[in-house]
């Protein structure tokens, strides 16, 4: 799987062992207890597909069919380096402790400290009253980032990674 991977040729790729969310509902996890190897990617976000992402798409299936040996023009570049990243747990996530408009301060592909500021949550019900802070729990990459502004108590605002070699 490794090399299918680094074979795909995505700038990151997240390894997981199906602990990192959504539970029985997620493609990954549903062909892990059929036996099946999975290997999925993330493109765009938020619903958009940009030139970058289909282009990745293209190069990185095309590679993949020529390392299973299904397709071999000899038209496919190299792959470009992928930098192997992991999420070890539940406190690479951050959660909006209550309802309100949420303005991230970071940004995709940040690298953020624990402590430092992620965003803030304005009261809907307060306007005047100062906005909520909401910290990173622990260093990493930014991974992703709530994309709507109006957040509700519990909604994921970040997920983050980190090396795969990296052990705190």
């Amino acid at each position: 799987m490794h090399e299918l991977v680094r074979a795909f040729g995505a700038p990151f790729s997240y390894v997981s062992d199906g602990r990192g969310g959504g539970g029985a509902t997620t493609l990954s996890a549903t062909a892990e207890t059929m036996g099946v190897p999975v290997l999925t990617t993330e493109l765009g976000g938020g619903g958009r597909l940009s030139v970058r992402g289909k282009s990745l798409a293209d190069a990185g299936v095309r590679r993949l069919l020529q390392i299973v040996g299904i397709r071999d023009d000899g038209t496919v570049p190299e792959a470009p380096a992928t930098r192997m990243m992991e999420v070890p747990g539940r406190e690479y996530f951050v959660y909006a402790d209550f309802n309100g408009l949420f303005e991230p301060l970071a940004n995709l592909g940040d690298e953020v400290s624990a402590g430092q500021l992620a965003g803030l949550i304005h009261s809907f019900e307060h306007p005047m009253k100062e906005p909520h802070p909401i910290r990173f729990q622990v260093s990493g990459m930014v991974a992703c980032r709530r994309f709507p502004a109006l957040t509700a108590r519990g909604d994921c605002l970040f997920g983050q990674m980190r090396d795969l070699e990296t052990r705190e």
